[in-house]
């Protein structure tokens, strides 16, 4: 059974919820409280959390619109909480335990139209330790080339929102990693810098094989945790999350 309030943040699908509470002192923001379980073979698999904005959220693209290609409505309304100060309990295989730290999340709607020949897309989350968030995506067409539409934006530490167009961003892929669940082939491990933001990073898998394939839209995605380190991968710089699809056969939307 499921419900989901038009006014306020309040949803329920079986034994998943979500819902804000307010914040006192704060009244622009409210805290998110997340519980979900499962029983599974092995126990119970549960999570409860409560979710504290750090920041308001950030809205992406230009007027409030992500462009994803040339066509009129290849385009969403896209935005994200970035920094979500994060406490609860995680449960698995009946074992909770105690969890601390930051969270990102996205909220994204729209057409969801992409192009024919496009053929899938690398999305790139990052929490750098000095406060502030990347996120980037690359739009990758069927002959290897990059849909001119990708973008991404730079959160400040206050909060506010710089769009990055194209070309004030560049990510090399420096590794791949083959899936021995479905053949794809992914890129694994990346160089990523936004010069006049003064970002250069090295992101590394936290575990190769972070796929998750044969979902309910027939698409294979992998993402999963990355380590943000200095350009030289010495020095820890943050956090992050990857996400790739159209590696083991284009997407379809």
């Amino acid at each position: 059974m499921g419900r989901a309030s038009s006014t306020a943040l309040d949803v329920k699908a079986d034994e998943w919820t979500l819902r804000g509470e307010a914040l006192p002192g704060r009244p622009d923001f409210e805290r998110m409280v997340m519980h979900a379980r499962d029983v599974g073979a092995a126990g119970v698999d549960a999570i409860d959390f409560v979710q504290v904005p750090e920041k308001r959220p950030a809205v992406h693209g230009l007027g409030g619109v992500s462009r994803k290609a040339g066509c009129a409505s290849c385009a969403s309304h896209y935005y994200s909480y970035t920094r979500l100060r994060t406490s609860g309990t995680l449960t698995f295989d009946g074992v909770p335990m105690r969890v601390d730290g930051i969270s990102w999340m996205d909220h994204e709607f729209g057409s969801g139209e992409l192009e024919a020949n496009q053929a899938g897309w690398d999305w790139f989350s990052v929490q750098l330790d000095d406060g502030r968030e990347l996120m980037l995506y690359l739009l990758r067409q069927k002959d290897g080339s990059v849909t001119p539409e990708s973008s991404g934006s730079l959160v400040e530490r206050d909060g506010s929102v710089r769009h990055l167009q194209r070309d004030d961003f560049s990510i090399r892929a420096t590794g791949s990693w083959r899936s021995p669940h479905t053949g794809g082939v992914y890129p694994s491990g990346w160089r990523v810098s936004v010069p006049k933001a003064g970002v250069g990073v090295t992101l590394t898998p936290v575990l190769a094989d972070q796929e998750l394939g044969g979902s309910a839209v027939n698409v294979s995605y992998w993402e999963g945790a990355v380590d943000v380190r200095s350009a030289d991968g010495r020095a820890p710089l943050g956090v992050g999350y990857v996400e790739l699809t159209g590696y083991a056969g284009a997407i379809s939307l």
